[in-house]
């Protein structure tokens, strides 16, 4: 591979470099597979910045937990999937301007008459924000955390009543979890709301930079707002 502008690149001919982006597309509307093919808010906004960048995405699949690790050593440029900044991460690598704001909340079937995690089992996805606010949570309140790879992961063990709390995401529960089994309810928000960033290597302030650039003529132009419309209209 070739570095150039400090960006991946397969071909040092190629009329438009790459911009290498990883992602986990397990969260519709945000980032998913669609028979095979990658779709979602998130797709269509990282690619309106790559073509800002005259540049094309190419997207590598990976666990979440692994996403940050991936940017940190340079397998990907950057990352893109509801990744929430903070103080933590920031230690390992750089975000963009925030594009999304959103918050963490515990699930539950509104069948179990369940109010608190006290006493239950608990699932979340492994290196989410969730996750770390699950172990906040343990702090103060007692109850078994299990901690899953993918969204499948932990609807099953949801299904199968292995875990009678799910911490995810509220984007996650509006139009995945709550449309496909409207007997499900939130008992609890996290205190404080989540900005959803890009993640970028920390040596690679150029591309953040320019991806930072992006992001502004996306808003100015009105890019943004209709992708939020097309993908979002409950935001």
């Amino acid at each position: 591979m070739i570095l150039i502008s400090g960006c991946i690149s397969n071909s040092e001919n190629a009329e438009k470099e790459t911009l290498v982006v990883g992602i986990t597309p397990e969260c519709y509307p945000i980032n998913y597979m669609d028979a095979g093919i990658h779709s979602g808010f998130e797709i269509e906004y990282i690619t309106g910045i790559a073509e800002k960048m005259n540049m094309e995405p190419e997207f590598r699949i990976y666990e979440f937990a692994n996403l940050l690790h991936a940017v940190e050593t340079n397998r990907v440029d950057c990352a893109i999937s509801l990744i929430t900044v903070t103080p933590e991460r920031e230690e390992l690598v750089v975000f963009s301007k925030s594009y999304i704001n959103t918050t963490s909340i515990q699930v539950v079937d509104k069948n179990t008459g369940i109010e608190t995690v006290d006493n239950c089992t608990v699932g979340v996805i492994k290196g989410t924000v969730q996750d770390g606010c699950a172990m906040r949570l343990k702090e103060n309140h007692e109850f078994i955390l299990y901690k899953y790879r993918t969204t499948t992961e932990l609807e099953r063990a949801f299904d199968q009543e292995k875990i009678n709390v799910m911490i995810v995401d509220e984007i996650y529960f509006e139009y995945v979890l709550y449309p496909e089994n409207n007997n499900l309810t939130s008992i609890f928000e996290c205190p404080f709301g989540e900005n959803i960033s890009i993640a970028v290597n920390k040596e690679n302030t150029e591309l953040l930079s320019d991806i930072n650039n992006a992001i502004t003529e996306l808003e100015e132009d009105g890019t943004y707002d209709n992708l939020k419309n097309k993908w979002l209209l409950n935001e």
